[in-house]
């Protein structure tokens, strides 16, 4: 059964359950995307998350869905805080939350595409500038 912490107020902060379920299935999508960008073919790898990499990926997205709705849901029901969301604030947040780890990403990833290229020959991604440029403006 998920344990729900509550906060001073009595209402639930958190269910650790669906940030467990969550962590996993990013996990499970991080470790499919590893072995077919590194060029590595593990078998035992593929085996092991080949069969739900993709609804692991939608889990993780309605599990994030879900608990986007219920922090901010609770955000609103907490006396003596405004009821209305901020929403130029909550963007403003979640790209300074998101974005840092999307750019060591996309560093990593050219790390090792170039890890790759050296093995193989071969590059498993486009490293075009104008690719690049791309990725990094999220277009």
């Amino acid at each position: 059964m998920d344990r729900i912490v509550l906060a001073e107020d009595g209402l639930p902060r958190t269910i650790h359950g669906h940030h467990a379920l969550r962590g996993i299935a990013a996990l499970t999508v991080v470790a499919m995307h590893w072995d077919l960008m590194s060029g590595l073919g593990l078998p035992k790898l593929q085996y092991a998350v080949s069969f739900w990499a993709d609804d692991a990926v939608d889990l993780f997205f309605l599990l994030s869905g879900f608990i986007f709705a219920f922090v901010y849901r609770i955000k609103t029901l907490r006396p003596n805080t405004q009821r209305a969301i901020n929403w130029r604030a909550f963007f403003v947040a979640r790209f300074a939350r998101i974005y840092p780890v999307y750019l060591v990403t996309i560093l990593f990833v050219i790390l090792l595409n170039g890890v790759n290229f050296w093995r193989t020959g071969d590059l498993v991604q486009d490293l075009s500038p104008s690719s690049l440029v791309l990725n990094i403006f999220c277009i």
